[in-house]
């Protein structure tokens, strides 16, 4: 049970499950996302959009029909589902991106439409064979780039589909950004200060200070994405 299981009251607290009611949530499988930044399947189903409520229920719908993660097929409801994930379930006409709510929980947001492409934060970046440079992100997506310009922290946005590249949008101050992680999880403003590793977030109400890792670049001048 506990191997493919967490205690309720110990998952992490960015998941949104009742922690008194039953004993056991569904662990997700290893992959690209932190623990905490993401959820099975079979819980997203269940607690967070309301479109299964036992597990064997989120299993028929996987197995019998169609549910994709980033535009691929996926088979197991164990399948992690986090942060920037877009998730299609076609029989139902449903389309989530996941974010990030004021108490630093994994929120779906529902889209009337399928969302064609996806962004994700720069988190690494080394020159290659060929001097091509190798740019790596928060959610373990790679891009090989002749452009060595753009900086660790910046955004990539790309198609679900090919993952072809689509813009750029640089981490530097007047930028909007998102705050994904810590007390200020959920905020969205503009950047108004940069240090080596703190950002000063202008929300419009007050300025926030957080980590430059909590984080990411939503658009050049105005948001490109809703978070």
């Amino acid at each position: 049970m506990t191997k493919n299981h967490l205690k309720r009251i110990t998952a992490p607290k960015t998941w949104k499950v009742e922690r008194k009611t039953k004993p056991f949530v569904t662990k997700p499988n290893p992959g690209a996302h932190s623990y905490d930044l993401c959820v099975s399947v079979n819980t997203f189903f269940k607690q967070y959009t309301g479109l299964t409520t036992t597990t064997r229920e989120t299993t028929y719908i996987i197995t019998e029909e169609t549910v994709k993660v980033n535009g691929k097929e996926i088979s197991h409801h164990k399948h992690q589902v986090g942060f920037l994930d877009i998730l299609d379930i076609p029989h139902a006409d449903k389309h989530f991106v996941v974010s990030v709510n004021a108490k630093g929980q994994l929120k779906p947001i529902e889209h009337d439409e399928p969302v064609k492409e996806r962004f994700d934060k720069v988190t690494g970046k080394q020159t290659v064979s060929g001097g091509t440079t190798e740019y790596t992100t928060l959610n373990g997506e790679t891009f090989l780039l002749d452009d060595d310009s753009h900086s660790t922290d910046s955004t990539i946005r790309f198609t679900k589909a090919q993952k072809s590249l689509k813009n750029v949008y640089e981490f530097k101050e007047e930028a909007p950004a998102f705050i994904f992680r810590g007390k200020h999880a959920g905020s969205n403003g503009s950047l108004v200060a940069i240090g080596d590793d703190q950002i000063l977030l202008d929300t419009g109400d007050e300025e926030i200070q957080t980590e430059q890792d909590y984080t990411i670049v939503t658009g050049n001048k105005r948001p490109s994405i809703n978070l």
